[in-house]
């Protein structure tokens, strides 16, 4: 391997795990039900709004640093495959594990099938939507080192025209892209996290400015909230 891939950096380790817990936060707030037990229009009920609007960026995040990490690391089946034995294993588990807490409710066989299969039958959006991606970021990753700087930013503006900035505008899933919760939003934040390592050295963009567009695109979207 080449000394750039040998060398681990450990500040996208970082954002990889800012990236979850923030992936954490939002679960904690949304599907936790911590919002749902705050009143209505309360100070609490808008402040856990921002707080889950900020963090909406957290999946696109991970898989950018993974096309990130991917573009100078080996591709092999058996990685996709060790993570679909592991989603198994916990799928699997829970649904045992709730047998033995609750050994008077019977398991039914679609609910164990379900757990068997899980990205089948789609029991987890996210491994459902990573392992179908799983399979182009090979191509997408000898796309990018063929092209050049111009053409890949060409390809990048192009994607998010047409898949971000598009949909939002006209407030439909034109190209069906499932909102950014399917392959081909995958694959496309995949690509910009390739192209981002092999033009690092030629991006010249500060660190507070990314913050301040990090901010800035928070608040924008919140006030969005706010009026609509």
């Amino acid at each position: 391997r080449s000394r750039m891939s040998r060398e681990r950096n450990y500040s996208i380790d970082l954002l990889r795990i800012i990236s979850m817990l923030m992936i954490v936060t939002n679960h904690f707030v949304s599907q936790g039900g911590l919002i749902d037990n705050v009143p209505d229009s309360s100070a609490a009920f808008f402040a856990l709004e921002f707080i889950s609007i900020i963090n909406y960026c957290a999946v696109n995040v991970f898989i950018m640093v993974s096309g990130y990490v991917g573009y100078t690391s080996g591709y092999r089946y058996s990685n996709i495959v060790s993570l679909w034995l592991t989603v198994e294993w916990y799928s699997v588990g829970f649904v045992l594990l709730e047998k033995i807490i609750h050994p008077e409710s019977a398991v039914k066989w679609k609910t164990l099938l379900r757990a068997m299969l899980p990205v089948s039958f789609g029991k987890y959006w996210f491994f459902t939507v990573y392992f179908g991606a799983f399979f182009f970021f090979p191509v997408i990753k000898k796309a990018v080192e063929a092209l050049n700087k111009k053409q890949a930013v060409s390809i990048v503006a192009s994607a998010l025209a047409l898949f971000c900035f598009l949909p939002v505008i006209v407030n439909i899933d034109i190209f069906r892209t499932s909102n950014g919760y399917g392959v081909i939003w995958f694959s496309v934040l995949y690509f910009i996290g390739a192209c981002i390592r092999k033009y690092e050295a030629s991006i010249r963009i500060k660190k507070w400015m990314l913050c301040v567009l990090f901010w800035a695109g928070g608040l924008v979207t919140f006030a969005s909230y706010l009026a609509l």
